[in-house]
């Protein structure tokens, strides 16, 4: 869902002159994270040839991202919804959207 969102939300919320680099940073640091995931879960799939804990493996890599994300969902939730909401729809154009087409 972040994925998918983010773009929205940068171009609704960044400054118009810095939007490309908020979405270069964003499409950068997302290819970053999914790099050293893998290095970090092949490290951990290897533990044991590497001279890592036992506690160390696999399924202990979810728990970092996972709990990031909780982090991340916990504060949208306290956060003010001027902060997350891009422009609202006047209710007739909703209304209008809704129509069937003739």
């Amino acid at each position: 869902m972040i994925c998918t969102y983010s773009p929205v939300w940068i171009n609704e919320f960044a400054p118009r002159t810095r939007q490309t680099t908020w979405m270069g940073m964003y499409q950068g640091f997302a290819i970053t994270g999914g790099v050293i995931g893998s290095v970090i879960g092949a490290m951990a799939a290897d533990n044991k040839d590497l001279g890592i804990s036992d506690w160390f493996t696999w399924r202990t890599t979810l728990f970092f991202p996972a709990s990031a994300f909780f982090k991340i969902a916990l504060t949208w939730f306290c956060l003010d919804n001027l902060f997350l909401d891009t422009q609202h729809v006047e209710k007739e154009e909703m209304k209008q959207m809704s129509e069937p087409l003739d």
